[in-house]
């Protein structure tokens, strides 16, 4: 029997209600190609779609942006469950907004969230009462729009990610528009993470990305 996982996911920056119905017409077309594929073994396949709430994480592009509302995460996540459940063979398995909301706090709070991970520690897990009893406001870290101006808590540590680049694409994500894979060139063009001669020193049968242009309709 034929089963397909899919990783997916809900809440980013600039998403729309159109957005999350696209999200199953996809898995319908799946299911469809999949049911095309299972006569050959007498059965359907099951599709299993992971719907995870996008948390904004350090040394990514969207490391400037507040995580979806809870309440209005919740939301997107429900309605894209219900709908995907009612499609045939497919089995739905989903993180819960809250869960989403705690995973941005310990990925993009300061040196202020170890308190919070000890008491929680000392308290059996109960993060609220942490919070409460460390005084430090959750929201602070998950819940604002950063500035690029402001210092990031994690660049103390240098990923080898240029700012300039995270920014860049940051504010391509905002106009919808795509990024070129890294072309098969001797010196490091992109975000600055490769050693400049690593690409020139690799075996020729290890570097195989090809340059090439995505055109995007509307934009020069």
């Amino acid at each position: 029997m034929l089963t397909v996982k899919l990783y997916m996911m809900v809440g980013l920056p600039t998403e729309t209600d159109e957005d999350l119905a696209e999200m199953i017409t996809l898995v319908e077309r799946i299911k469809d190609r999949m049911l095309e594929a299972g006569k050959r073994f007498g059965r359907a396949g099951k599709i299993i779609p992971s719907l995870n709430g996008l948390v904004p994480k350090p040394n990514t592009p969207f490391q400037w942006e507040a995580i979806c509302d809870e309440k209005e995460l919740k939301r997107r996540l429900k309605w894209v469950s219900k709908n995907l459940a009612r499609i045939p063979n497919v089995e739905v398995r989903a993180m819960s907004a809250r869960i989403a909301h705690e995973q941005a706090l310990f990925s993009s709070g300061d040196r202020r969230i170890g308190r919070v991970i000890e008491a929680t520690a000392r308290l059996k897990g109960d993060l609220n009462a942490a919070l409460r009893e460390t005084q430090v406001d959750p929201h602070f870290h998950t819940s604002r729009r950063r500035s690029y101006e402001e210092i990031l808590p994690w660049e103390i540590v240098d990923s080898g990610l240029s700012r300039e680049f995270m920014q860049r694409e940051d504010e391509r994500a905002h106009e919808a528009r795509s990024t070129a894979p890294c072309p098969s060139v001797n010196q490091c063009t992109r975000c600055g993470v490769c050693p400049t001669t690593w690409l020139g020193e690799a075996p020729a049968g290890l570097v195989q990305l090809q340059a090439y242009a995505v055109a995007t309709p509307g934009v020069a």
